[in-house]
């Protein structure tokens, strides 16, 4: 899947930049983040979980289960991110089915390179 053709036509753009706090930990989340320029860094406890790059997105976990978030994201390079709303995010699971899975899957390699590391 493509995420870049799939939200393309997206206008709901932020800019940051380096240093700037996209959120915080154990914040409540309203909003995924796809990267379309730029590097965020996903931490917790002061520790770098992951750098998502251009193409990867982050944030997703508040929308599927509604509950605070879990690290904390910062911007490491100046950054272009799709924000993708709660109400966006079900529309497009309801419309592309494939977004859905792709999104499941980041969340599968994500689980298994954590638990890879224990």
């Amino acid at each position: 899947m493509n995420l870049d053709s799939l939200l393309r036509d997206e206008v709901d753009l932020v800019r940051h930049p380096a240093g700037a706090v996209i959120f915080d930990r154990d914040e409540a989340g309203d909003a995924m983040y796809v990267v379309r320029s730029g590097v965020v860094e996903l931490l917790a406890d002061g520790v770098v979980l992951e750098r998502v790059e251009v193409g990867g997105l982050f944030g997703e976990m508040a929308l599927l289960d509604r509950v605070e978030r879990s690290a904390t994201a910062i911007v490491a390079e100046p950054a272009t991110l799709v924000r993708v709303s709660r109400r966006r995010f079900e529309e497009l699971v309801r419309a592309e089915p494939r977004f859905a899975l792709y999104v499941m899957g980041v969340l599968a390699d994500r689980l298994r390179r954590v638990t890879a590391a224990r």
